[in-house]
């Protein structure tokens, strides 16, 4: 494992994380966590009261490398720059299964996974995507032969051999990477998806009485 990520506290996101559990299941139980940026937001206030400045914290920041995306979250530096580089980048994502609908699980097992090689890319910082979700995508990931649901501070490789016995619509749903498949690419950052992604398996706590919150670390492997 090598990057050239900046040196800050390592657990500041999975602390952060584990200090919004309380208020996520509060918000399960209510009806009041309803997408990504809700749990985004209920974690942001959480490093912000575990000691970093409002200032710091960006959301929505746009990707670096990868032309019109977005980050969730990042958090700055705090040297006194004009413009700091991002120490943290944070990708959110929150999947349930919709009350009195079939459920997209192959569309958001894609979502996943782009999310982490959005996170890839990120150059120079901390990576981590923060997931929410409830048992029927952790049986779809488990039935799907996905790798990344692993002990605490295990690590798995996610490449591209992952995605051969994978649906046609789950390279659809992914489309920077099913524009790779179909030999359509036409710039770096597309190829660059197909990448292998390194994932260390930071923490994961039940939540209520069907939800699972997990926090990864990403890497390039």
């Amino acid at each position: 494992m090598t990057d050239n990520a900046a040196a800050m506290d390592t657990d500041v996101v999975v602390k952060a994380t584990d200090a919004a559990r309380d208020c996520i299941k509060r918000g399960l139980e209510q009806g009041a966590l309803v997408d990504e940026k809700a749990l985004r937001f209920i974690v942001l206030c959480n490093l912000a009261e575990g000691g970093i400045e409002k200032s710091r914290l960006k959301a929505e920041y746009s990707h670096p490398k990868i032309d019109r995306a977005k980050v969730d979250l990042v958090v700055l530096g705090d040297k006194p720059d004009d413009e700091p580089a991002p120490e943290i980048a944070v990708e959110f994502k929150y999947h349930r299964k919709p009350d009195g609908h079939n459920s997209d699980r192959t569309g958001k097992a894609a979502q996943l996974i782009t999310d982490f090689a959005r996170l890839r890319q990120f150059p120079n910082a901390q990576r981590y995507a923060v997931y929410l979700t409830d048992c029927e995508m952790l049986e779809y990931y488990r039935n799907n032969r996905w790798p990344m649901l692993l002990p605490p501070q295990k690590e798995c490789v996610i490449s591209k051999a992952n995605f051969c016995d994978k649906a046609e619509g789950f390279r659809d749903a992914a489309k920077v990477l099913h524009k790779c498949v179909n030999g359509s690419c036409d710039n770096e950052s597309a190829c660059d998806w197909w990448h292998p992604v390194q994932l260390r398996m930071r923490a994961h706590w039940n939540v209520g009485s069907d939800h699972k919150l997990i926090v990864w670390q990403v890497w390039p492997a």
